[in-house]
């Protein structure tokens, strides 16, 4: 028992039961001079003296004894006293308020299983003196109740009174200010835990909205998004709309604006969608320019009304300067759960649906239909098909003959890539191009058709023409391949080659990029001696901003401009005027799908320098 608790609260007691000492030195001197005064009590005087003169030593030493011994030392005094006192004066002598001491004392200084022992031993020797009275072996004299009127007997039991006060008292209010201390230092603790809790609160939500919140727009994310509609669409009996937002030609503004305008777009579609959410209305950023969009409670009309009113709001927010070109947007809506019972399967239908409004280029609401399922099954099997094409190089090149408008001779030649698969047969350019774009197999395809237009153009020369050039599709995908200008001039060189008589042709999509990347590019080619043309000029996003800094050889105006040239004089003019500024920007001029001698006559009246069509001939293979 070296440690009776071996926790903070000994630290608490021990100068308490050093406090105890000197007070049960004098208490127990007192009693002994107060018995001395009778013969009679000699015994139990002495007894209150050695116990006075032990816990004199015990308090002169108390730096030196631990409390251990301290406790049992008081225990065992007051135990002796009182059972001594019972024993000889019964319920007529101070026994009593010991036996009560000896509780208190065990219950405040001992561990539990101590005080429980002490405790009930101090019950047990009660009921054992109440037995030996009852059975008449313990008998006390009728002398007892003539002590009652002797005032040395009610001064022993006032000490008694007085050290079991001054005891409980002591005792009892140090523990009350330890508790207290406690109580304060709880409280002080649980405030502390709450502003700790409230701060891990606050950082908890700031934690969760940037990981779940788009910096941009201040819209839900998409993982925010998913799990947001998936507790919606659990729920019994709910219905709605799933819809899918993406901004047409966004690239394009973008690349012509800037990216900062592009952002501002974006941060004001942002604005307004968050100015819609609501419970029954959800909106969120996917990436880039597509957005995602869940609604409820609305019939087909509301949706058709509330994408009006969309676009109403979106237009009134832009600035002025923002007004034109005018800002589009493909949309498609999938309903749940008629047409799609999950968020995956609603983002997988809602997506095909979207790819089929952009290849269409419909600005209006596109609706998931089932044959759309069908056709990406079909695409999904063409791609297939054409990775195993690029794999056994099953590619064929035809190519259609240039003609100079002044003296009728062949120029060059185009070069177009056919494929006439087993399965499917001869595809057109027009369905497997989009296809190998989509999944990027454009490079390899590219790299493919370039090498094989190299090994036929000694052939090519032969049959029409030694001084002529051959033109080659390039995609924007592979011209933007880091290292493309090293690829193209290194193999151009590797088959021996006259760079000159090499031209790529580029289609406006190209310039969606940073330009002063495509100048660098453009401008190493062409001083390897590689001609560039700008193909389909007029079918895009036509601009005199890049064409004012980039450097070309030649301008292919699509066949949308030649169609009307005889019967339209708007027609004529404008492809007239697109030759003046080539001839400017001393460019040479190709007219694309010529087909009859009427549009040759009247090409004649311009400054066009070549034309290419079905009049003078179709793509054919060597």
């Amino acid at each position: 028992m070296n440690n009776l608790y071996g926790q903070p609260l000994e630290r608490e007691l021990a100068p308490l039961m050093d406090k105890l000492l000197l007070p049960a030195v004098v208490a127990s001197f007192s009693a002994s001079l107060l018995l001395f005064t009778n013969p009679v009590n000699y015994f139990f005087a002495w007894v209150d003296l050695a116990f006075a003169s032990l816990f004199l030593i015990l308090f002169f030493l108390r730096s030196y004894v631990n409390f251990s011994v301290k406790t049992i030392a008081i225990l065992v005094s007051i135990t002796v006293h009182g059972a001594m006192s019972l024993v000889y004066s019964g319920l007529m002598g101070t026994g009593i308020l010991f036996l009560l001491l000896i509780q208190v004392i065990a219950i405040v200084f001992l561990p539990r299983r101590y005080a429980l022992l002490v405790g009930w031993g101090t019950i047990l020797y009660l009921l054992i003196m109440t037995l030996l009275v009852q059975l008449r072996v313990l008998v006390y004299a009728e002398e007892l109740i003539i002590k009652m009127n002797q005032g040395v007997y009610w001064g022993a039991l006032a000490i008694g009174v007085i050290i079991f006060f001054l005891v409980s008292y002591t005792i009892i209010s140090v523990l009350k200010d330890y508790l207290q201390k406690n109580v304060v230092e709880l409280q002080v603790a649980n405030e502390i835990l709450q502003d700790a809790n409230r701060r891990l609160q606050a950082s908890q939500e700031t934690v969760e909205l940037i990981a779940y919140t788009d910096k941009l727009t201040g819209l839900p994310n998409r993982y925010k998004f998913e799990q947001m509609i998936r507790e919606r669409q659990h729920q019994y009996g709910v219905s709605g709309f799933f819809l899918l937002f993406n901004i047409k030609g966004f690239r394009i503004i973008n690349s012509l604006l800037g990216q900062e305008v592009g952002d501002e777009v974006l941060a004001i579609l942002g604005t307004l969608f968050r100015s819609y959410s609501s419970r029954s209305v959800l909106v969120a950023r996917l990436e880039s320019d597509e957005f995602a969009g869940w609604v409820e409670g609305w019939d087909e009309q509301t949706l058709d009304d509330r994408i009006i009113e969309f676009h109403t709001d979106f237009y009134n927010r832009l600035p002025q300067r923002l007004i034109s070109p005018r800002i589009e947007f493909f949309i498609s809506v999938v309903a749940f759960p008629e047409e799609a019972a999950s968020t995956d399967e609603c983002f997988r239908k809602a997506g095909i649906a979207l790819r089929y409004a952009k290849d269409s280029g419909s600005t209006g609401v596109m609706r998931f239909y089932p044959p759309m399922m069908e056709n990406m099954e079909a695409e999904l099997r063409m791609r297939k098909l054409l990775e195993r094409a690029i794999e056994n190089q099953d590619f064929q090149i035809h190519y259609q003959n240039k003609i100079n408008l002044k003296t009728g001779l062949i120029s060059g030649a185009e070069a177009l890539a056919r494929w006439n698969s087993p399965e499917l047969g001869s595809v057109s350019p027009s369905d497997f191009v989009p296809v190998l774009n989509k999944y990027q197999l454009m490079i390899p395809f590219g790299k493919i058709i370039f090498e094989k237009i190299l090994v036929e153009l000694p052939l090519l020369k032969e049959k029409i023409g030694q001084d002529i050039s051959v033109a080659i599709n390039i995609s924007p995908l592979f011209f933007l391949k880091p290292g493309f200008a090293d690829y193209i001039i290194d193999t151009i060189n590797a088959h021996n080659i006259v760079a000159k008589q090499v031209t790529l042709e580029l289609t406006e999509d190209v310039f969606i990029e940073d330009i002063s990347k495509i100048g660098r590019i453009i401008t190493r080619l062409r001083v390897a001696g590689i001609k560039i043309s700008l193909d389909d000029f007029g079918k895009g996003f036509s601009s005199l901003h890049y064409m004012s800094r980039i450097t070309l050889d030649e301008l292919k105006v699509d066949k949308s401009f030649v169609d009307d040239i005889c019967c339209d004089k708007k027609s004529f003019g404008l492809f007239s005027s697109i030759c003046n500024l080539a001839q400017i920007l001393d460019f040479k001029v190709v007219a694309e799908g010529v087909e009859s001698q009427e549009q040759v006559d009247e090409l004649k009246k311009t400054t066009c320098d070549m034309v290419q069509g079905f009049f003078f001939a179709r793509p054919e293979p060597l």
